[in-house]
């Protein structure tokens, strides 16, 4: 969970890391743009397979999920009737305010990469 760019609204993702990660060194980073129906309920992505290979590969697989119908997940309804037709201009600072989180506590993700 991180906060969204309001610093108030909690925010919930998925972050993928290498197995064999060494926190005292740098991994890029791979941000997924997740859409309404890639994630079930639970959270879980679908089909994630291939983020898992990337961050075996030596990255460092992250997303997040600004809007979502359910209210207990993200921001709802209201959030989504705001956002329809204007994709992007409210979800991506979230997107950049939740990478920049995740990366002060952890130094070992590489955002210029």
């Amino acid at each position: 969970m991180v906060k969204g760019a309001d610093g108030t609204t909690d925010l919930y993702g998925i972050l993928y890391k290498p197995h064999d990660l060494d926190p005292k060194k740098h991994y890029p980073v791979i941000q997924t743009i997740e859409g309404p129906n890639s994630w079930s309920r639970s959270l879980n992505f679908a089909g994630s397979f291939w983020r898992e290979a990337l961050a075996q590969l030596g990255f460092i697989v992250f997303g997040v999920r600004t809007h979502l119908p359910y209210p207990e997940v993200a921001r709802g309804r209201e959030f989504e009737a705001l956002v329809d037709g204007s994709f992007g201009r409210h979800e991506i600072p979230d997107q950049i305010a939740a990478l920049t989180n995740l990366a002060q506590e952890r130094p070992y993700m590489d955002l210029s990469r």
